[in-house]
């Protein structure tokens, strides 16, 4: 997956987000990168960006709101 493309998947009143990367993969100059779980609670102007910036760097993140109006609007791209 090219850089910047990321993958959304739908729960229960959250949204998991990640480019997909391996993990483990191996980093500029052969070191390991460590790919990490992260769960951002509340999908509004904060923890929706960092999200998806956690998302952009290789981690697998998961946007959690009480609003299930607002994850099905993120799905659908609005």
């Amino acid at each position: 997956m090219a850089r910047g493309e990321g993958q959304a998947r739908a729960g229960a009143s959250g949204l998991r987000m990640g480019r997909g990367a391996g993990k483990g993969a191996a980093g500029k100059g052969g070191r390991r990168e460590s790919r990490m779980k992260i769960a951002m609670v509340g999908s509004g102007y904060v923890g929706l960006v960092s999200g998806a910036c956690f998302a952009d760097f290789g981690h697998e993140v998961v946007c959690i709101d009480n609003s299930q109006a607002k994850i099905e609007a993120l799905l659908a791209g609005r």
